[in-house]
């Protein structure tokens, strides 16, 4: 308040005028500020003027003249009399507007949900003996929607709370209720705390009703909050100043309404719990009373002193730390899990493991005692009986797939009086499956997955989402696993057998796997020869060996599942088996398809001869060699369109080696690698090895030799130029074997004084040729004289020997 709007509002009033003189005497008390002494309310304004002659109804109608004009503002929660700036707005019917407008959004309960900033009671005498923090989340609830409720059970868990005190408030804005519906209502909080104990009620005695300055609390902080979020240089702060003034003042009245059920003290609250009205006179009663109900309820909770580790919720740190300890726990071999020092992960072991003498410390080797004995006999008790519901769930996993969202609910929910942290659970399930981990099929969401220290956190957070199976071992299966391990030795990592489970197997059959050829691994059926194209021959692959390849490519299936299942199943005939007598047929499935190739090679090779000599049994070097003793130079020399000559220049350098002929043909002839073939490259290999054959043979049984060319022609064409009708039979056969329709080209060899002779086809040019003819004159031409013509000359003539 500035001393200009004092000023201004002592002009607007009557000089000497007991409304001028209350505005100075308040001035001098706010100057004061010690209201302890002198407070500035009507009672302080009554035995100040009742001396100089004014009545009290006198001052009262002053008081409230200064009210309506906008000077003061008269607060509820102390009944001072404060002095404020004008805006010159009305106040009074804003704020009614305002109400009206929301009364029908906005419940009263709503409210003070909103306002509330008590949201836990803590019961604090049985965090400090149990060294864990529970709460119970406190709430107001309307008395309507309390008689209406019928499922109190999971209330607690609805807030994420240990329990729920609720304040019943009556926010109904009609009449006041008479003592026997209190009554009612006292009786049936009385029923639901009998049956659900981490349930508080409390009711208000006062006859007196807030809902009117709630919803002007609820008012006005829209206004003001809507004011405010629009503030800038232009906006009205004397309005906002108005505003905030009846907003801190009502905000006290909540305040108060609030601490009215909390606070025993005030002598304003009636409580229930567990099936009675309790005597309380003091907020440390309220916080023993929780205490009782904790006590009462979650008598079986185990005591771990590491309140970072023993709560639902960790932090960033602390869940990597937990995943480091979870680690060692299923994999390190030695009792300190391999940890030193004082990081956070050595906390969480000395705490949940070390100090509850589940992790035995004189053992040299990893062991969990399921049944600690630590001294302490009732926390001793409560461990093994977390250990006892823990292995009764995975005898149960042993029968059929179990849940853990069942564990958890024996763990967590109140029911079972564990109530155990979700954030400690994970290293215990880590504790109780160490032994057997190898043996357990975990799945999230129905695909298996590896229990690591990352899947036991994720169980924590949505235990609906993961089920447990437990395979039963016997000497059968263990033999069965080792001779699956000697079968595939190769492709078996060492390191990764230190990891729990059989993944490690798994990995090792996918190394295999994909280290087999492309063709093998396509190959939808076997090739069996032929005694020539139209005669070429597949057999079906035996249904078993595809099943169990496709098991390996399809993927998403876990260790156990393939091994215990999947492959038992498809070696046994469609029938799941236990005897796992099936081996061999692995083996044999195995054995098959490493040697696809090698087969496969070998047919084509025998192929291969039978189109050079069918009665011949010869090596395929000798039958490619006469076949090129058949052919004259002019051949030899030819570059054909089809790429004849390419495989001629093959059949020029075979060796010995008749799988290496082979894959340099097929490269040639399919323009594949013969590991990268399918069932129809073969089909397409021998058709391309016929028509360039033929190509070859063609061309050399058609080629005339320069030397008796003119004499042909003179036989066909006489002097005279009369039409000779063979010449026209010799024209056609000849096509583009006749010298005028070919290039030859004599390319020198290096360091000899020999020449190599080669001839192709003159053909007309396709669009794209010419663009590349034009490109590469552009080139050469942009080059100008930095290279010389000769140079020029080179470059293409060695690309073109290079094409040749």
């Amino acid at each position: 308040m500035t001393i200009l709007c004092f000023v201004i509002f002592l002009r607007q009033l009557e000089k000497n005028s007991l409304e001028a003189k209350i505005i100075k005497t308040l001035s001098l008390i706010y100057s004061l500020n010690q209201f302890e002494r002198l407070s500035p309310d009507l009672n302080f304004l009554f035995e100040l003027y009742d001396d100089a002659g004014y009545s009290r109804e006198e001052i009262r109608g002053a008081v409230k003249t200064l009210s309506e004009k906008g000077f003061v503002y008269l607060n509820i929660h102390n009944n001072y009399i404060q002095l404020k700036s004008n805006s010159g707005a009305n106040i009074p019917a804003l704020i009614s507007d305002c109400i009206e407008k929301r009364r029908r959004s906005v419940r009263i309960v709503d409210i003070l949900n909103n306002f509330n900033t008590e949201k836990f009671i803590y019961p604090t005498s049985y965090n400090v003996k149990n060294k864990m923090t529970r709460y119970f989340h406190f709430a107001f609830i309307s008395e309507n929607d309390f008689m209406e409720r019928g499922d109190w059970k999971n209330a607690a868990e609805n807030f994420n709370s240990d329990g729920c005190v609720f304040a019943v408030f009556n926010d109904s804005e009609s009449a006041e209720k008479n003592q026997d519906d209190k009554k009612n209502l006292v009786e049936k909080a009385c029923k639901i705390s009998s049956e659900t104990k981490n349930l508080v009620f409390i009711f208000s005695k006062s006859v007196e009703k807030f809902s009117e300055r709630l919803r002007r609390f609820d008012s006005v902080a829209f206004l003001r909050n809507e004011l405010l979020s629009s503030f800038d240089d232009t906006s009205d702060s004397v309005l906002f100043d108005e505003y905030d003034i009846i907003y801190q003042d009502l905000y006290e009245v909540v305040k108060q309404i609030v601490h009215s059920y909390i606070q025993p003290e005030r002598k304003l609250a009636l409580y229930v719990s567990l099936g009675a009205e309790k005597k309380l006179y003091r907020k440390s009663d309220l916080t023993n009373l929780v205490s009782q109900i904790c006590g009462e309820i979650f008598y079986r909770t185990p005591v771990i002193n590491n309140e970072m580790l023993n709560k639902n919720c960790l932090t960033g740190a602390a869940s990597k730390s937990r995943a480091k300890l979870m680690d060692a726990m299923l994999n390190f071999p030695l009792n300190n899990l391999g940890f030193s020092g004082s990081g956070q992960e050595v906390s969480f072991m000395q705490s949940a493991l070390v100090h509850t003498v589940i992790l035995e410390k004189n053992s040299e080797k990893k062991f969990f005692n399921l049944s600690p004995k630590n001294g302490d006999t009732k926390n001793d008790k409560n461990f093994r009986n977390l250990f006892r519901v823990m292995n009764g769930f995975l005898s149960n996993a042993e029968k059929t797939e179990a849940s853990f969202e069942k564990l958890f609910d024996l763990l967590v929910k109140p029911e079972n009086g564990i109530g155990l942290r979700r954030g400690v659970i994970p290293v215990y399930i880590a504790a109780a499956v160490c032994e057997r981990v190898k043996n357990i099929v975990l799945k999230k969401r129905g695909i298996e997955v590896p229990v690591n220290a990352q899947n036991l956190a994720e169980i924590a957070e949505t235990p609906s989402d993961f089920t447990i199976r437990i395979q039963k071992w016997n000497d059968e299966k263990e033999n069965y696993i080792l001779a699956l391990e000697k079968l595939f030795s190769d492709f078996v990592i060492d390191d990764e057998k230190k990891a729990n489970g059989y993944s490690y197997l798994i990995n090792a059959m996918l190394r295999w796997y994909r280290s087999l050829p492309k063709y093998t691994k396509q190959m939808k059926k076997v090739y069996c020869g032929g005694s020539g194209l139209a005669e070429i021959k597949f057999a079906a692959i035996q249904k078993e060996y595809s099943a169990f390849l496709n098991i390996l490519r399809s993927g998403g299936f876990g260790a156990n599942e393939i091994l215990f299942e999947k492959l038992p199943f498809v070696f046994g005939n469609g029938q799941s088996t236990e005897d796992f007598d099936f081996f061999e047929n692995v083996a044999n499935a195995k054995f098959f398809f490493d040697s696809v190739l090698d087969n496969f090679e070998s047919k084509i090779v025998e192929e291969i001869k039978n189109v050079f000599d069918t009665n011949a049994e010869r090596s395929l070097k000798n039958l490619i060699a006469d076949f090129c003793q058949k052919l004259n130079l002019q051949t030899e020399n030819h570059v054909f369109e089809n790429g004849a000559h390419s495989l001629l220049r093959i059949y020029k350098s075979a060796g010995n080696d008749e799988k290496k002929i082979v894959m340099e043909m097929s490269k040639v002839l399919t323009g594949l690698s013969i590991d990268d073939w399918n069932d129809e490259s073969v089909t397409m290999f021998f058709e391309r090895l016929s028509e360039l054959n033929g190509t070859l043979l063609d061309f050399d049984n058609r080629s005339v030799d320069k030397r008796n060319m003119s004499a042909l022609r003179q036989a066909l064409w006489p002097a005279d130029n009369t039409e000779n009708p063979a010449a026209a039979n010799v024209a056609g056969a000849a096509g583009e074997y006749n010298s005028a329709a070919n290039y030859e080209i004599r390319f020198a060899q290096s360091g000899t004084e020999n020449a190599k002779s080669k001839s192709f086809k003159k053909i007309e040019c396709s669009r794209r040729a010419v663009l590349l003819e034009e490109e590469i004159w552009r080139t050469i031409e942009e080059m100008g004289q930095s290279v010389t013509d000769a140079e020029k000359r080179q470059v293409l003539v060695s690309l073109l020997e290079k094409l040749c």
